[in-house]
């Protein structure tokens, strides 16, 4: 990365633009694209949108975000969409655990990310990602949610004993994975 002004440049010259600009991660940003009237997009999406398109690295990303933009600073200040764009990025999955809730929590469960806090969870579909993920069966086997336990049996756990389930969904898997296994 070449360095103007005190500020480290990346690949992509418009990102460069916005750099020199002093252009927040959440700043809206005029662009001049073909559209009727003005148009804008938000800096974390044309950072996205570039990082797609393969005209900056993920790693040069991660350096604005750390030396230019400080967003670990400015977590609880991101929308949803610009948390999901640095879960993507894999940046510091483990502090996003402590801010965000939802689809946070569900996309960072997805990675495998502090499964021993959201097997804890009220909320079932965060119980299901762990589930998918193999942590804990033992403990998600009596889970009072029905999708939980299926999930359990996907992994082929407890195959007998959710033979016995109060769902039928869950005894239905179950002994489809065993009719299967057994062939």
């Amino acid at each position: 990365m070449k360095e103007v002004n005190h500020k480290r440049l990346t690949s992509n010259a418009f990102v460069n633009k916005l750099l020199l600009l002093n252009t927040q991660f959440n700043d809206w940003v005029y662009v001049n694209e073909s559209f009727p009237g003005p148009y804008y997009k938000r800096f974390s999406t044309i950072l996205e949108q570039a990082l797609e398109e393969h005209s900056i690295t993920k790693d040069e990303i991660v350096y604005l975000l750390d030396n230019h933009f400080h967003v670990l600073d400015h977590l609880l200040e991101l929308r949803e969409d610009d948390v999901l764009f640095l879960i993507k990025l894999d940046y510091h999955l483990e502090s996003l655990v402590k801010y965000y809730a939802g689809e946070i929590h569900i996309e960072l469960a997805r990675r495998g990310v502090r499964l021993d806090i959201f097997m804890q969870h009220a909320d079932p579909n965060l119980r299901i990602e762990v589930a998918k993920h193999g942590y804990r069966l033992d403990r998600l086997i009596n889970d009072p949610h029905w999708s939980v336990r299926e999930q359990v049996a996907m992994h082929e756990y407890g195959l007998r004993y959710l033979l016995h389930d109060k769902k039928k969904n869950v005894r239905e898997t179950a002994k489809r994975l065993l009719l299967r296994r057994d062939l």
